[in-house]
């Protein structure tokens, strides 16, 4: 059987799923972490679930290339409505952190694991997290098409984060990766842009200039959590 080759932003979300039994992909599009999660022998069985019909029967298309049509159900469904409780773990990537939000408010059990990946919205994803208890246990950034890409895995827990911790996340905070430095140089970087030429109010530039000096910290090490 052909092998599927994924980008590194999907090698990096399936690098923090644990080992299981049953696996769903919140808003799957193609299909291709579940096909690869089953045939890396990460998970036995996978939920590709989509919203909209077009991304579905492209994924219900790559899955039946790759001939794990028994391994593979797909689901039309608004986020986890229709996913049930043998499901061990959630994967919601490739979109935006408050998406996350209400996808993870409207859902109808509770399951051992969620991984994450917003593309917005970091700081308010944590923040609902940690006010409706759960707890982070595992972060990584990953660099894919000229893009850093934040993953978060999380279980039910109860956990007290720092302003920073919520902005930058405290496992990244406490591993300071190459990725996760070079990450936050670009936004330095593109906020000192903005204030080239900056005609806004002195508010909102103190603002910038706050945020370019909690970077700063952060990347020189002075900042831990």
């Amino acid at each position: 059987m052909k092998t599927i080759s994924i980008d590194d932003r999907l090698k990096d979300v399936a690098s923090l799923i644990n080992n299981c039994n049953i696996i769903a992909d919140v808003g799957t599009d193609h299909g291709y972490l579940p096909i690869y999660l089953i045939q890396n022998n990460i998970c036995k069985q996978a939920y590709a679930t989509d919203v909209a019909i077009g991304p579905l029967n492209s994924a219900k298309e790559n899955i039946d290339r790759y001939q794990l049509q028994d391994k593979i159900k797909t689901i039309l469904c608004d986020g986890l409505k229709k996913v049930n409780d043998d499901v061990e773990g959630i994967v919601i990537a490739g979109m935006g952190g408050n998406l996350m939000i209400d996808i993870l408010k409207n859902r109808n059990f509770d399951y051992n694991f969620y991984v994450l990946q917003p593309n917005l919205h970091h700081y308010a994803l944590r923040k609902y997290l940690i006010d409706n208890n759960f707890k982070i246990i595992d972060e990584k950034i990953s660099y894919a098409h000229k893009k850093y890409y934040e993953i978060i895995k999380v279980i039910h827990g109860r956990q007290s984060l720092s302003e920073n911790q919520l902005l930058f996340g405290p496992i990244n905070l406490k591993n300071k990766t190459n990725l996760f430095i070079n990450k936050w140089i670009e936004v330095k970087e593109k906020l000192e842009r903005v204030l080239i030429d900056f005609k806004g109010s002195n508010e909102e530039k103190n603002r910038i200039l706050n945020e370019i000096n909690i970077i700063n910290n952060v990347i020189n090490g002075t900042i831990t959590e």
